[in-house]
């Protein structure tokens, strides 16, 4: 499997749960409100999961190829500038291991997503939870909970899809 599948399926894990929500949200009646509420909480984390982890929405290139083999350079190149790869230790190991650049793509593509969330966005969801735990406030609680619980499920969904394929599985517990 190349890096561009796996970038790709890791993706459309995301538009598949992004699209449950929307089919979800439309089977809802009007005064659903909570209800409402948490599916389009839903369906914006998915969407965050595919814009800001898998940055799908950069277009530098002329073919969707070229496109995504740009985006996979980025990639890289934002976990070796923002020194994000030392908070995994596991995944760190790996990526010195490997020599062969196309190899070096693959394990990018079907990481970086997952490393870039929980470097830049879940410790600030994770923040705004506990702090409106701490101040009882039940809204606030109750969309933070969402975000956190989502961002969580699309990080168990690649994991099991790395596990399911055999690629590079296990790396960031």
């Amino acid at each position: 499997m190349t890096a561009l599948e796996i970038d790709q399926a890791l993706s459309e894990i995301m538009k598949n749960k992004c699209e449950e929500s929307k089919q979800k949200l439309a089977c809802l009646p009007p005064n659903a409100k909570q209800e409402r509420k948490a599916l389009q909480i839903e369906m914006g984390m998915y969407g965050l999961l595919i814009r800001f982890g898998q940055l799908h929405d950069v277009k530098k290139g002329e073919t969707p190829q070229e496109q995504r083999e740009h985006v996979l350079y980025i990639r890289e190149q934002m976990m070796l500038r923002e020194k994000q790869m030392q908070n995994f230790p596991k995944f760190e190991a790996q990526y010195q291991q490997i020599t062969d650049t196309e190899e070096k793509k693959r394990l990018i593509a079907a990481y970086h997503a997952e490393i870039q969330m929980r470097c830049q966005m879940v410790p600030n969801y994770l923040q705004q939870y506990q702090a409106a735990k701490s101040t009882n406030n039940a809204e606030e609680t109750f969309e933070a909970g969402i975000k956190v619980a989502v961002v969580e499920e699309g990080f168990r969904l690649w994991e099991q899809w790395r596990i399911q394929h055999g690629v590079y599985p296990g790396l960031l517990g």
